[in-house]
């Protein structure tokens, strides 16, 4: 039987909790089955007991890992970080690239991507590492052995980098999806056969004033404009 992504989790950060809405309208105006959308933070898992520190920079820095123990560790889930705008039906995604069972986590795999800055957003630290962005867009094997490792004391314990880095994985447990999933504005450029499906605003968006006019802007503004038509 064909595997499908079960539930999809969206980072939602408390300061801006109309990002995580204008992207889960993106996901849902795209989708052609229903799959459950919901938030995820330190304040959404009840387990959550990690210390905060300067480089957790978001609410859901870290909560993102509980994915799997939040799915029961049961059937595959999807994690995105909120500052994503989808372009295409997130079915194109699964159904490309078929999830494989051998695999216990699915990325985007930036090997060349190195910030330009040592801050990003509202002033938060950027902090800069080995495999940066891989965990902004991640497809879970929730069953696989390893990912069940990811239970509470790890991923309370354990360090940034070891959950970031997928340090509790071989590297031939990682399985790659195509970087047009996650297409970190400002680092990749279009040109024919790659252009997004998905676009990361991952220094920051357009409902920050310092990026009101970043790249594809004006696509995030069409995208809100429509998520509160809809709404009011």
């Amino acid at each position: 039987m064909r595997k499908q992504i079960e539930r999809i989790f969206i980072g939602m950060d408390s300061v801006h909790p109309s990002v995580y809405e204008v992207c889960k309208f993106s996901i849902q105006k795209h989708l052609r089955r229903d799959i459950p959308i919901s938030p995820i933070n330190k304040f959404t898992v009840k387990d959550y007991d990690r210390k905060s520190d300067v480089y957790e920079s978001t609410d859901f820095s870290f909560a993102r890992f509980f994915v799997p123990q939040e799915s029961n560790f049961e059937g595959f889930s999807m994690f995105v970080d909120a500052d994503f705008i989808f372009l295409e039906d997130v079915s194109q995604l699964f159904d490309v690239h078929e999830l494989n069972t051998n695999f216990a986590v699915m990325c985007c795999k930036h090997n060349y991507y190195v910030p330009r800055s040592g801050m990003k957003m509202d002033g938060k630290v950027q902090s800069s590492f080995n495999r940066k962005n891989w965990s902004s867009l991640m497809l879970f094997n929730n069953e696989h052995p390893k990912i069940k490792t990811l239970n509470t004391s790890t991923i309370n314990g354990q360090s940034g980098k070891f959950l970031h880095q997928f340090l509790y994985l071989e590297d031939d447990e990682i399985g790659g999806i195509p970087l047009n999933w996650n297409w970190l504005v400002g680092y990749y450029a279009e040109f024919p056969g790659f252009k997004p499906n998905a676009i990361h605003y991952t220094d920051g968006g357009p409902w920050l004033e310092k990026y009101k006019d970043c790249e594809y802007s004006s696509i995030y503004d069409t995208y809100r404009k429509e998520y509160e038509q809809q709404s009011s």
